[in-house]
């Protein structure tokens, strides 16, 4: 090992040495009044003229004021008084007074701070502070130097034969056995390191590349030292293990996405999209196109009622699949029953009508479309509670209005006529009616469990066609 320069070591011992201890220390002198004086009165003497101090007997004759003057010089060893929130104690030179700011009040020539049971510290550099078992602190002048709680004659620069870094430097050191000085270990080009006490390792290899962790779309290259990282390529593609990604389309090309038609960005880096498709997209000839329908499904035809349609080449679109009878209306792609209501039907008809129908679709117990209302040629609203009203005072007599009088019990089922029985009939059209006027825009049909205000799980449900 080699010893540090001198000129190195100055601004070595500069940057390691410090205070201690976070009071204010005054290393002016201070002269009270002689040992028959028993007032609390002092003086501090500097660069000026002796200062009176209130209280205080003069130790001298005085020709001037009259005033009391403190002018003895020196106190004895181990002296202390308190002034205020500031502790005077007397030197080890027992030249004069050193003053110690005490953070919470002084009293009985001591501080009554508290500090840490039964430790020592320094807490000024020419201070110590001994912390008895009571956490009171007593301070103890020190002729030269105070380190690690204890007056010493010489400061210590560095912890005797421990390793350190150089502050701001490359260097491994070690402090001699007395603390005053330190050697070289070893030089190290990467910089030390404080925690571990070692060498650090080169940040990297030589032209080394990395996608940058600050920037993930950025190469970046080790730099020729190898102490650190250089920025380097800026990718539009994104960075993967220090190299650029591959294109990910050519630009200006067209292809198919999740919402329809895209197109690739002029940096290749990906694609916008160009055009929606209703049915999603598929590509033909090379080229993306819109479906025109979802392959496989029939639909009621928008422009023709009851005719049914059916998308068996997505490209092409809907094509005509058969057209419903007579009776019959389209309704989620299916051909249904239509009941229709005459011009000339009676309310008791229609009611009879309407609730056969509703009776029939509860005993099916087939789920989804019963039938389909044409409520055109009457003017009249039918609502659970017209039915109910109509035909709950007497299911034998009215029942006689039903062609199949076997399902009359359904009917009762299905409007809840018995004392005991639950409604099986639930209307979810707008004020919960049939109304006029209508061709198959509302339908009736079967459920199972949909709704739990059925506890038998079995339902008959009136709503918009379009809601089934």
């Amino acid at each position: 090992m080699r010893a540090v320069g001198a000129v190195a070591w100055l601004a070595l011992a500069a940057g390691l040495a410090g205070g201690c201890g976070d009071a204010t220390l005054d290393e002016r002198t201070y002269v009270v009044p002689d040992a028959t004086t028993s007032d609390a009165g002092f003086q501090v003497t500097d660069t000026g003229p002796v200062q009176d101090v209130p209280g205080a007997t003069d130790a001298v004759s005085d020709t001037t004021d009259g005033k009391g003057d403190a002018k003895t010089v020196g106190c004895g060893s181990g002296a202390a008084f308190c002034s205020g929130k500031t502790l005077y104690l007397c030197k080890a030179d027992k030249s004069g007074y050193a003053e110690v700011s005490c953070t919470q009040g002084c009293s009985n020539g001591k501080c009554t701070e508290n500090c840490a049971k039964g430790t020592t510290s320094c807490k000024t550099d020419t201070m110590a502070l001994v912390c008895d078992a009571n956490g009171v602190a007593t301070f103890t002048p020190c002729p030269k130097y105070c380190q690690d709680g204890k007056c010493v004659d010489q400061k210590q620069i560095c912890k005797p034969d421990a390793l350190f870094c150089e502050p701001k430097g490359n260097l491994l050191l070690q402090c001699h056995t007395d603390g005053q000085g330190a050697e070289v270990v070893t030089d190290c080009p990467f910089g030390c390191d404080t925690g571990k006490l070692t060498c650090k390792q080169a940040f990297c290899l030589p032209d080394e590349r990395r996608c940058s962790p600050e920037a993930l779309d950025t190469v970046e290259v080790c730099l020729p030292d190898q102490s650190g990282w250089k920025k380097g390529t800026k990718c539009a593609t994104g960075c993967t293990n220090g190299v650029c990604n591959p294109a990910a389309c050519t630009p200006g090309t067209k292809s198919c996405g999740l919402d329809g038609i895209e197109v690739c960005k002029s940096d290749g880096s990906g694609s916008t999209p160009d055009k929606p498709c209703k049915y999603g997209c598929a590509m033909k000839g090379g080229e993306p196109q819109c479906q025109l329908c979802d392959l496989g499904v029939s639909q009621c035809s928008p422009t023709q009622p009851g005719v049914i349609e059916v998308c068996s080449d997505a490209t092409v679109g809907w094509q005509t699949k058969t057209t419903c009878g007579a009776s019959e209306a389209c309704v989620h792609g299916a051909c249904t029953t239509v009941l229709s209501l005459p011009k000339d039907t009676t309310q008791t008809q229609a009611y009879a009508l309407v609730l056969e129908a509703l009776a029939k679709c509860l005993q099916t117990e087939k789920e989804g479309v019963c039938g389909a209302f044409d409520t055109t040629a009457v003017g009249l609203s039918i609502t659970a509670s017209n039915l109910s009203d109509w035909f709950c005072d007497d299911p034998s007599a009215h029942g006689g209005e039903f062609k199949d009088a076997g399902l009359i019990p359904m009917a009762i089922d299905a409007l809840g006529c018995d004392t005991f029985d639950v409604e099986d009939l639930t209307f979810n059209t707008a004020d919960s009616a049939i109304h006029p006027g209508l061709a198959a825009k509302e339908c009736f049909g079967f459920s199972k469990g949909w709704f739990s205000t059925s506890p038998n799980g079995r339902e008959v449900v009136v709503d918009a066609c379009g809601k089934f």
